[in-house]
């Protein structure tokens, strides 16, 4: 199977089924926030113990969020 068709496939469906464009959208913000989390405490300097307590949470909290192949999946609730 090559890009091209891959690609291809990825489109169709995103077009098809609304659904599925719904769980891709939701995927893509959740990779994207846990990437900026990550990013924007290393920018500051900070531990993820430093964060958690900032943000008074546990540390194992703040990795939970910054993985985004974590099986909990957090939400804005």
């Amino acid at each position: 199977m090559n890009t091209d068709s891959v690609k291809q496939d990825l489109l169709n469906g995103l077009k098809a089924d609304p659904e599925y464009r719904h769980a891709w959208n939701l995927e893509n913000i959740y990779t994207g926030v846990c990437f900026q989390i990550r990013a924007l405490r290393e920018q500051r300097g900070m531990s993820q113990a430093a964060l958690g307590k900032a943000a008074r949470m546990a540390q194992e909290r703040i990795s939970i969020l910054e993985d985004p192949n974590a099986e909990t999946k957090p939400t804005l609730n």
